[in-house]
């Protein structure tokens, strides 16, 4: 059986599923060079043909389908979205609450953090603790929950000592988000607060800011019509 492969990438990739080494010259390969696969098959899939190998490799396909581009593409960003979760749980096999519960939370001991300093300090704290408070809200208002009863019920909720609580997108409400199954890796948070804290200290460092605009002056002539003799 011959295939023909369209890309260069395509050959590395199954050449790395077969292990099997592409060849620049003409001639019969070595047994280290032909690879192995337990079998080779042509299929036809939604009218489109395609050839499967089959073999114990490293690499996998998945073939997504989907009745309009959009649908596929948003399959692609959730199935890549999952992968590189599993990924970061081999290296960082640790979890948080999700559904906005953990950023609710530090947003609750942030602002208690502000009530005791001093001077103008707290206010930058504080408005650092409600632009935590964005994560639920957005949540909420993807869900359609009306955001000003949800957003007091749950300050109120975090504030008894509930730190487990997050936006239920099923029962539009506030749920556990421990007994709802909704994680986030902690790996991920440790380096999203860490980038917001650089920016956020960054610009309480700025003192002034100069904006740039075109100089004053007289507006141009406007030409005429003119006069054709």
């Amino acid at each position: 059986m011959a295939v023909q492969l369209p890309s260069n990438w395509d050959i590395k990739r199954l050449a790395r599923a077969v292990k099997a080494v592409p060849l620049l010259r003409i001639g019969a390969p070595t047994e280290d060079e032909i690879g192995h696969c337990k079998s080779v098959e042509a299929r036809e899939i939604g009218s489109t043909p395609i050839v499967i190998f089959e073999a114990d490799g490293e690499i996998s396909t998945v073939i997504i389908r989907g009745a309009t581009p959009n649908l596929i593409d948003d399959i692609e960003r959730s199935l890549d979205d999952a992968v590189n979760s599993f990924r970061i749980l081999t290296e960082h096999p640790l979890l948080v609450p999700g559904a906005g519960a953990s950023e609710m939370e530090l947003s609750t001991q942030i602002s208690k953090f502000a009530e005791s300093r001093p001077g103008m300090d707290q206010y930058g704290i504080r408005k650092f603790a409600e632009a935590l408070e964005v994560i639920p809200r957005t949540i909420a208002e993807n869900s359609g929950i009306r955001i000003s009863e949800f957003m007091a019920k749950i300050r109120a909720s975090h504030n008894k000592g509930e730190s487990s609580s997050g936006v239920d997108v099923i029962n539009m409400d506030i749920g556990n988000s421990i007994e709802l199954g909704a994680w986030d890796i902690a790996h991920v948070k440790e380096w999203g607060m860490k980038f917001a804290c650089e920016v956020a200290c960054t610009l309480l460092r700025v003192d002034q800011i100069c904006m740039a605009k075109k100089a004053s002056g007289p507006a141009p002539r406007s030409m005429g019509a003119r006069d054709e003799d």
